[in-house]
């Protein structure tokens, strides 16, 4: 795994610790990685070529995952409570 593909990986995990108040292991982190790859999620907002940002519908929870595809990895979570309208990103 390169580095800003692992950096980018402790940095989603530790934002599922803190806004969603569980813990994602890798196996997870995968499986939601690869959900978004194979359309297994709801496109929220396609921000740039490279980044994505969908829900994840995981045990009755929506999850919001922002994803990139160059690494093909989750970059970070999202506030719950974020609506879809309220997704901005700097520079947008």
């Amino acid at each position: 795994m390169a580095e800003k593909q692992h950096t980018q990986k402790k940095h989603a995990l530790r934002r599922a610790k803190e806004r969603y108040d569980f813990v994602i292991n890798d196996s997870l982190y995968d499986q939601f990685c690869a959900w978004i790859r194979d359309g297994k999620s709801r496109l929220i907002k396609k921000q740039t070529h490279r980044v994505s940002v969908h829900e994840i519908k995981h045990n009755g929870n929506k999850i919001i995952a922002v994803y990139d595809k160059q690494r093909k990895s989750i970059a970070t979570f999202l506030p719950p409570e974020l609506k879809d309208h309220e997704i901005v990103f700097k520079g947008s």
